[in-house]
């Protein structure tokens, strides 16, 4: 049997003071026997940010009078989001066009 606690529940507020910020949470497991306890700990050591893979649409900057680019890109199969104002494309496309400089963030 095992117990998964959140940091900020009865039984992990102790690990919580140790732990700080970094303690995702804490279990509590019982031997099959029902004669021991073990509690073990999930603690957050890394956190960066997600890097866009290739595959994943990413939204390029291109000015209306920008035409013959608009043409490439609209070979290439990027799509016109007007709400974002931003040509959607995927990122090996921008890669191989060389457009990395005009990715801005969507939404």
């Amino acid at each position: 049997m095992s117990k998964k606690l959140a940091p900020d529940t009865a039984g992990a507020i102790k690990l919580a003071q140790r732990y700080g910020d970094k303690l995702v949470c804490v279990r509590h497991r019982i031997s099959p026997d029902g004669q021991t306890r073990v509690t073990t700990v999930e603690l957050a050591v890394e956190q960066a940010p997600l890097r866009a893979k290739a595959t994943d649409l990413v939204g390029v900057d291109i000015a209306y009078n920008e035409r013959q680019l608009r043409s490439v890109v609209l070979a290439a199969g990027a799509q016109w989001s007007p709400k974002d104002k931003l040509w959607l494309m995927p990122l090996s496309v921008v890669r191989s066009l060389g457009l990395q400089d005009r990715i801005r963030k969507s939404g």
